[in-house]
């Protein structure tokens, strides 16, 4: 119920964060995987501080590496704008992510993983217009679409959990290096804190940590907070049914018979 309770605070503090749309960068959810063996794999869908709507997937290709990429986008409506005496349009941002990367896996003692993710991602905008009045003039029509690049991120990101039926829990560490296309380039450092919790294959995840920029040249705004929330499909070992267990035989009187016994004959 506390993990609950937690869960919700994290869900208004998103939809407070809302009304911020002015940032260039957006940090997205960490995301470890807790890979064990091959054929891991898991599918996820979260809600970032960085008013991300986030897809994902990860797939262990074998016993030491695995696969992942991810799909991340927001969009806000901005100025409206007049021309002529009558016409109208709005604008629309809509900011567009895609992520790929590797990730290097070791399980441990009782559960435990060791990991390291490192990949690329890139991210464009889509600017928009829609005609909100019927145009005076024939001739007169909105601006035409604009997509253009943002930035490009690089990053690696070691992290150490556990990985249980029930509840996955890890510390992770992302460095990332963002190569903005209209500013000077930056370095961040994002420590996390990363817990699924649930069932055996669908699982709520909960992350919370901080951005900081050990190199910051780009003088663009940061969110502090890293904050995300979400849902796992995970698939792995642990989410596998338990294999029943048959007692051993016994004998009429409860005797439990040895492994290989026969009976002798006419007993």
């Amino acid at each position: 119920m506390k993990i609950v309770k937690v869960s919700s605070f994290f869900l208004v503090v998103l939809a407070l964060n809302a009304c911020n749309l002015n940032f260039v960068y957006r940090p997205t959810t960490v995301k470890p995987h807790l890979f064990e063996k091959k054929g891991d794999f898991e599918l996820g869908a979260n809600l970032s501080m960085g008013n991300y709507a986030e897809l994902h997937g990860a797939y262990a290709i074998n016993d030491k590496f695995g696969i992942g990429g991810g799909f991340y986008t927001t969009s806000n409506i901005d100025t409206l704008y007049t021309f002529g005496d009558t016409n109208s349009y709005r604008t629309r941002n809509s900011k567009n992510e895609f992520e790929i990367h590797g990730v290097f896996f070791r399980s441990e003692e009782k559960n435990h993983v060791m990991e390291i993710q490192a990949g690329a991602a890139f991210a464009t905008n889509r600017l928009t217009y829609k005609i909100l009045s019927a145009p005076k003039f024939p001739d007169v029509n909105a601006p035409l679409a604009r997509n253009y690049s943002i930035y490009n991120r690089y990053f690696i990101t070691p992290s150490y959990g556990k990985s249980t039926r029930n509840v996955d829990w890890a510390i992770s560490s992302r460095i990332e290096y963002v190569d903005f296309k209209s500013y000077n380039d930056d370095l961040n450092f994002q420590p996390t804190i990363f817990v699924r919790y649930g069932f055996s294959n669908v699982k709520f995840m909960t992350q919370l940590g901080i951005n900081t920029c050990p190199v910051y040249k780009s003088g663009t705004n940061y969110n502090l907070l890293l904050l995300g929330f979400g849902i796992n499909f995970t698939f792995n070992s642990h989410t596998k049914p338990k294999p029943k267990t048959t007692a051993p035989a016994t004998s009429t009187f409860g005797y439990k018979m040895p492994m290989g016994y026969r009976m002798p004959l006419g007993y």
